[in-house]
């Protein structure tokens, strides 16, 4: 009897409705409307544990869908015994519009490919970074950084495993000033 109520159990498992593999659907977006979009935001969780992500803030510099160039001045809090410092995210668009590639304060020389994953267009994105190791990070319109939408955090879970928390207000007000 409880042989078969077990197995029972683990069959509603499989087969219940939204479940999370129905729900862990790839939606790839148009990486410069979403950035277009959300021109000021806030790292707000990160699939990989990163302390130099800690609080980190980024603004958009320059946006030139026309010749496929976008830039960010991103701004690292230097916490956790990380620097504190301000580099450039540069991108450049690709023959897919989910894909760009960033070069990291100009350097050209290591391209890293980034992918829109997800976005709401108002309020979060999902960008992976095929680099070593390879990352997720949940980006967040500063104003929503209290009011994450679920569906944020989940498409992030779904595309890359993990949400290690990244913007924790209470640390984050004491040594933020760009937002």
């Amino acid at each position: 009897m409880a042989k078969t109520t077990v197995l029972l159990v683990c069959v509603a498992c499989f087969l219940a409705p939204g479940t999370v593999s129905e729900n862990c659907t790839e939606e790839r977006t148009d990486a410069f409307q979403v950035i277009y979009n959300l021109p000021h935001t806030a790292a707000a969780y990160s699939s990989v544990p990163d302390p130099s992500l800690l609080c980190m803030t980024a603004d958009l510099i320059y946006f030139n869908e026309a010749e496929g160039i976008l830039g960010y001045l991103i701004h690292l809090k230097g916490l956790i015994g990380t620097t504190k410092k301000d580099i450039t995210y540069d991108y450049r668009a690709t023959t897919d519009s989910s894909v760009l590639l960033l070069a990291v304060n100009n350097d050209t020389s290591n391209l890293i490919p980034s992918i829109s994953l997800y976005s709401d267009f108002q309020t979060c994105s999902v960008f992976k970074y095929i680099e070593s190791p390879e990352r997720c990070v949940l980006y967040v319109d500063r104003d929503a950084v209290d009011n994450i939408p679920p569906i944020c955090i989940e498409k992030l879970e779904c595309a890359c495993g993990s949400a290690i928390p990244l913007y924790e207000k209470s640390l984050c007000n004491i040594t933020d000033v760009s937002a």
